[in-house]
């Protein structure tokens, strides 16, 4: 009885040392994997720093934090923070979070230059064993976005929400390579600094979408000549649900859109819209729908519109289908597109 006990205290004591090797190992080669990123990165034209990086959370988890992170590009896009830490819970699982500790900014100075900001966030993914990241999520607190040149009219100057919430999920299809993209996108208390729809007011109470992008889905960038497979290989945009609570307005849509021949959208999308004529008097205001085609488009959804609801706004159940740039709710064209260029084609 004694040896069984002294066998089994000697097989915990080597287990317990080879668990505690094993995390100092993963430990160490975390930073070292950092650090040849960073190298790697720098060869093509991409500068990070961070200071005083720290581990900690053994025995049951791995987390890193670092103070001051900071990412530049060769296009001068510029992220940085105040602090950034990295756990990985039962880090044997490769399940990640990253902590955005402090205010964080995001800085694009291309032909739309822009500032977004938050105040905190939370990402979480899973590492597959080939280094795949299959799915991951992102909640931000009080995000703000400042920008002044962007094209008429949504040249609104600042846009702020209280929480943005992101979800991307990777769908293996079947084995010759295409995958479905899952995606998730909600936020809340929109405010609009100076909104270009003054009719709706400066506040979206609302705004999601939910749906997936199947076809061939390229890892990295995407070329002129992946977005020609992807619509070849039947690769579409399955809206599963998208919503929109602004001011007198509501909407809620569900479809599909994929690309033609031409490269433009086309597809069909079934909306149905709570005060649909103050979208209209919009419309017309703007010159978007004039003379006999705003008389016709009036005319026509009032005939398809239903009753009132019970706020007594009016209430719109339609498809609406793009095809050759044109969009049109049932019969009646409200829109035509600008086309699309694609880089390289």
């Amino acid at each position: 009885m004694q040896r069984f006990l002294i066998a089994v205290v000697a097989l915990i004591a080597v287990l317990g040392a080879a668990y505690t090797g094993a995390w100092y190992y993963v430990a160490s080669m975390a930073r070292s994997g950092l650090e040849t990123v960073v190298a790697d990165q720098s060869r093509f034209g991409v500068s990070a720093s961070y200071d005083n990086f720290q581990r900690s959370g053994f025995p049951s988890s791995l987390r890193i934090d670092a103070d001051n992170p900071s990412v530049e590009g060769p296009n001068g896009i510029r992220w940085e923070g105040d602090a950034i830490a990295v756990e990985a819970r039962n880090w044997w699982r490769r399940n990640v979070d990253v902590h955005l500790i402090g205010g964080h900014s995001l800085t694009i100075p291309e032909d739309y230059p822009l500032v977004a900001t938050t105040e905190s966030g939370r990402a979480s993914f899973h590492v597959s064993w080939t280094g795949d990241v299959p799915s991951a999520s992102a909640v931000l607190q009080n995000v703000e976005v400042e920008t002044d040149q962007l094209p008429a009219p949504y040249n609104f100057s600042d846009v702020s929400t209280d929480q943005l919430a992101i979800l991307g999920e990777l769908i293996d299809q079947n084995t010759d390579g295409i995958e479905d993209l899952h995606l998730q996108l909600d936020a809340t208390q929109i405010g609009l600094t100076s909104s270009p729809f003054g009719e709706l007011g400066n506040s979206i109470e609302r705004a999601g979408i939910t749906g997936m992008v199947s076809g061939p889905l390229p890892r990295r960038r995407w070329s002129a000549d992946d977005i020609v497979a992807w619509r070849d290989a039947g690769g579409q945009v399955r809206i599963d649900r998208a919503h929109l609570i602004w001011g007198p307005v509501t909407i809620e849509a569900d479809g599909d859109l994929t690309l033609d021949a031409a490269l433009q959208p086309r597809g069909r999308i079934n909306v149905r819209v709570e005060g649909y004529e103050v979208l209209l008097d919009m419309m017309e205001e703007r010159g978007v729908l004039e003379g006999r085609q705003a008389t016709m488009a009036r005319v026509g959804l009032q005939m398809m519109a239903g009753p009132p609801n019970e706020d007594g706004r009016s209430v719109l159940e339609a498809p609406i289908t793009i095809q050759d740039r044109r969009v049109q709710i049932g019969p009646v064209q409200i829109a035509t597109l600008p086309e699309i260029e694609w880089p390289g084609l």
